[in-house]
C-alpha cells in the first residue's frame, strides 16, 4: 500500500515537488494543487488605502492574502478523512496555528522545511511543539531554533536525458528587484558584446515591462518546466542571493545536475563539497575581474556520489528518514 503524504507548499514549486513524490511511489495529497487565487475587490482596495493613509500600514495586502489563504487551506484540510503517514509543510510559519494543529491531528509525522532566512521565517518558533522535525537551509538557524532543528539544502529534480543544443552562454531567471536588475545590466554591459545573455526578471504590475538585448523585465514569470528547458540550453547560470540569507538556492543544484557553470554572489558555496572554482565564479557583481577567463575554462565534472546526494530521491529519503540515504549537512 502506498504511503500517504500531505504536501502544503505555497511556493511556485508545488507542482514539481508533487510530481517528484508521486514518482517516488507516494500517494500525494497536495493541498494547494489547485492554486489559491487572491482576489482584490473594491472593498479590499479601499481597506488598503485606509491602512496606508491613516494607519501608516503598507502590509495590508500581504496580511490579507495570508488570512484568506489560511481560511481556504482550513477548508481543504477538513475534506481529508483518512490518516496521513507524512505531512511536509514548506514555510510552516505562513500558516495559522489552527491549520498546523489540524494537520498534526491527521498525520503521523509532521515536518516543516524553512527554506528562507531566519528573519523571514522566525514565526516557526511559536509552532515548534507541533512538529517532529524542522529543517533549515542555514547553519546559524539550527542554533537559533534549537531542539528538533535539522540541516537541509534545496535539491535538483531528475529530468529527461534528451540532449539539447546550446543556445545561450548565460541565463538568469529571478525576481526583478532594483539591485538584481542593476547586476544583470552591469553584467550585460561587460559581456554582452562577446557572449549571448538571456535574462527574465519578474517585476510588479505597477512597473513598466522592458526589453533590452536578451534581458526582459516581465510581469509574468516562467513555469519551472519552462525554466528547465531554457537552462538546459545555456552554458552558465546566474544566482543572485538576497541579503537576508546565505542558504543556497535551487540554482546551485540545477547547475550541479546539468553540469552548468554558475555566477553567484553567495560566498558560502565555497564550503560545500561540490564547489570548484572552475565551475562557480563568486562576485559582488561590481568587480567582475576574471569573469571572461572563467567562462572560457572547461567545466570540471563533480564526483557522482556527491551529485546524487543533492538529488530529490536522496533529499526525500533523508527528510522522511527512510533508508537508504546520505545525510545532507550544512558546512
Amino acid at each position: 500500500m502506498k504511503k500517504k503524504l500531505l504536501l502544503l507548499n505555497e511556493s511556485g514549486l508545488n507542482d514539481i515537488f508533487t510530481h517528484a513524490f508521486i514518482n517516488e511511489g507516494y500517494e500525494v495529497i497536495s493541498i494547494l494543487e489547485e492554486p489559491f487565487i487572491y482576489k482584490k475587490n473594491i472593498f479590499t482596495k479601499l481597506k488598503n488605502i485606509y491602512h496606508r493613509l491613516f494607519l501608516n500600514n503598507n502590509s495590508f495586502y500581504g496580511n490579507d492574502y495570508y488570512k484568506k489563504l489560511n481560511k481556504e487551506v482550513f477548508r481543504r484540510l477538513n475534506k481529508i478523512n483518512s490518516d496521513i503517514d507524512y505531512a511536509l509543510i514548506f514555510r510552516a510559519d505562513y500558516y495559522s496555528e489552527k491549520n498546523i494543529k489540524l494537520i498534526r491531528n491527521k498525520s503521523n509525522l509532521l515536518i516543516s522545511y524553512q527554506y528562507d532566512g531566519w528573519e523571514l521565517g522566525k514565526g516557526i518558533v511559536k509552532l515548534k511543539d507541533y512538529f517532529d522535525k524542522v529543517f533549515f537551509f542555514e547553519k546559524d538557524d539550527l542554533l537559533k531554533f534549537g531542539n528538533k532543528a535539522l540541516p537541509l539544502t534545496n535539491c535538483y529534480f531528475l529530468n529527461d536525458d534528451t540532449e539539447t543544443s546550446i543556445d545561450f552562454d548565460i541565463f538568469y531567471l529571478g525576481t526583478g528587484t532594483r539591485t538584481r536588475i542593476k547586476n544583470i545590466k552591469d553584467l550585460y554591459k561587460r559581456l554582452g558584446d562577446k557572449y549571448t545573455i538571456k535574462a527574465i526578471l519578474t517585476i510588479p504590475q505597477y512597473q513598466n515591462e522592458e526589453n533590452f538585448g536578451g534581458i526582459k523585465l516581465s510581469h509574468k514569470g516562467l513555469k519551472y518546466s519552462d525554466n528547465t528547458k531554457i537552462l538546459k540550453t545555456s552554458k552558465c547560470l546566474i544566482d543572485i542571493k538576497f541579503d537576508y540569507h546565505n542558504g543556497l538556492s535551487f540554482r546551485f543544484f540545477e547547475a550541479l545536475y546539468y553540469k552548468k557553470k554558475l555566477i553567484t554572489n553567495n560566498e558560502s558555496v565555497k564550503k560545500y563539497d561540490f564547489y570548484n572554482a572552475n565551475n562557480i565564479f563568486i562576485t559582488d557583481f561590481e568587480n567582475l575581474e576574471g569573469i571572461e577567463e572563467f567562462l572560457e575554462k572547461p567545466y570540471i565534472e563533480i564526483d557522482e556520489k556527491i551529485v546524487e546526494k543533492y538529488g530529490f530521491k536522496n533529499w526525500s529519503n533523508y527528510v522522511l528518514d527512510l533508508s537508504p540515504y546520505n545525510k545532507i549537512e550544512l558546512p
